[in-house]
């Protein structure tokens, strides 16, 4: 088979990419990561772990994998596919923004995105996803059905749905929110048939990212931007007035200036959700990758230009600039995955300590750890709750290295209960053994249950009113979840 040298270097560069995130997975495990693959063994294989907040498509993915594969193989089949899809994503919105495919392929790989996109699970997914509904609104394909997906991936895909306007004509319009909400369907039906409420799994993300965390507002941070753009922020900053010149030069044929147009709304629409978190997290920045990666396309290119009168070639020097780009966010990307930052051997020893208690109730600062490497584990108790938890038979295991909870460094207060066994890594507390239910509860009826206990009065646990603040809005929410 021949291929074209454009097809030699997009290869080349799917190879470069999913090395780094097969490295990182093999170095670096991630917490959320094992949470999606618990979930998939939730539904897949009878597991006893569920994280309803969760949205479904990364655990759904890896649970597929997992019939014909053992976890281990699903988890990297996975990476690879997903690194696919981002490769097949990038070279698709690149046409369809009349954009060098290799060269934008290799700008948008920077080092945040390889640092970040796959260590966790649903980034780069929901980012492929993106890519993909932006190329079909540039073309006016049909993208309903990119955006449900992408919105299964990470529920800040929602933000994105104004975009569906960009289609203009109302038949087109209604036909992709038809293909948008179609994907969404079968997961509105799974959490009314088990939780009474269609929409149980966003408002609990909402209640765990947004409303109880309200007392942590604070403002964004320059440095999340600087981080996400890293070695293109000057590029990038060129680009952007790049696409602003050309949207005031072609202002009254603006229809021509669609991929710029678009572009900017994925931008401000990204900006504003990072805006919503009271807790601002550069990872909560991922999506505005692609509008970042677009203007320093443009930047690059045209600073290249600024250099004409150099009489240089124009196409070799745009793409030394873009391999230089590239190189140095590789090098950056390859030495962080070349280090092991995390020690599965704690939890292992952990476990084989906890052998004699199997079939007891168990919680941990590590739960969601101790689970994947099968010890089941529920979250840790409060400091108020802690001889509760241990009157009625639970057995506590806390790490030390965890930075939550506090008191897991006081050995003082620790030591005036009973403890089963103690290292330098962790401390296990108990003094009977309580059976194990299943651990799937919802986030908001777990932060209920500790404040009632508590206080005596219980936080808000229901859907539509975590959700929407204007009473008549979670009126009109109840009466759809009337069952």
């Amino acid at each position: 088979m021949n291929f074209t040298r454009e097809q030699k270097w997009l290869g080349l560069v799917f190879v470069l990419t999913t090395f780094i995130f097969v490295l990182q997975h093999v170095n670096q495990g991630s917490w959320d990561f094992h949470a999606y693959v618990l979930n998939s063994e939730y539904w897949f294989h009878r597991g006893s772990y569920f994280e309803p907040f969760r949205p479904p498509l990364t655990a759904f993915v890896v649970g597929l994998l997992g019939l014909i594969l053992p976890r281990l193989a699903a988890e990297y089949a996975f990476i690879v596919l997903v690194s696919l899809l981002f490769g097949y994503g990038t070279v698709r919105f690149a046409r369809a923004a009349k954009l060098n495919p290799v060269w934008f392929y290799l700008i948008s790989s920077n080092a945040y995105l390889l640092l970040v996109g796959l260590v966790d699970g649903s980034e780069l997914l929901t980012f492929a996803l993106l890519e993909l509904f932006v190329a079909s609104l540039i073309e006016n394909r049909d993208s309903g059905g990119y955006l449900g997906l992408m919105s299964l991936a990470r529920y800040t895909g929602f933000s994105f749905v104004p975009l569906l306007l960009a289609h203009g004509k109302v038949k087109k319009i209604a036909k992709n929110v038809v293909f948008f909400v179609l994907p969404l369907v079968p997961w509105f039906i799974y959490n009314f048939v088990k939780w009474g409420n269609w929409f149980t799994s966003i408002a609990d993300q909402y209640a765990n990212n947004i409303y109880f965390r309200d007392y942590m507002w604070g403002p964004m941070q320059l440095s999340h931007f600087v981080r996400v753009a890293n070695v293109q922020s000057v590029f990038a900053l060129v680009g952007f007035g790049v696409v602003v010149y050309e949207l005031f030069k072609h202002r009254r044929q603006l229809r021509k200036e669609r991929a710029n147009l678009l572009v900017l709304a994925v931008a401000v629409l990204s900006v504003y959700t990072y805006g919503l978190a009271p807790l601002k997290l550069h990872r909560y920045l991922f999506n505005l990758l692609l509008p970042i990666s677009y203007f320093a396309y443009k930047g690059v290119v045209q600073v290249v230009t600024w250099c004409e009168r150099l009489r240089i070639d124009q196409k070799k020097w745009v793409t030394i600039f873009v391999l230089v780009i590239f190189a140095l966010g590789y090098v950056v990307a390859l030495s962080d995955a070349s280090i092991v930052k995390f020690d599965r051997a704690r939890y292992l020893r952990g476990i084989a300590d906890l052998k004699a208690k199997e079939g007891c109730a168990v919680s941990s600062n590590a739960w969601v750890e101790l689970t994947y490497y099968g010890f089941a584990a529920g979250d840790f108790p409060r400091r108020e709750l802690l001889n509760r938890s241990l009157e009625r038979g639970e057995i506590v295991v806390l790490f030390k290295y965890i930075g939550e909870p506090q008191y897991a460094d006081d050995e003082v207060f620790l030591h005036e209960f009973a403890v089963v066994k103690q290292t330098s890594e962790y401390i296990i507390l108990g003094k009977g053994c309580v059976k194990r239910m299943p651990l799937d509860e919802l986030f908001v009826k777990k932060v209920a249950d500790r404040v009632e206990l508590l206080k005596g009065e219980r936080t808000e646990e229901r859907a539509c009113h975590l959700l929407f603040k204007r009473e008549w809005m979670a009126k009109l929410c109840d009466s759809i979840n009337k069952r």
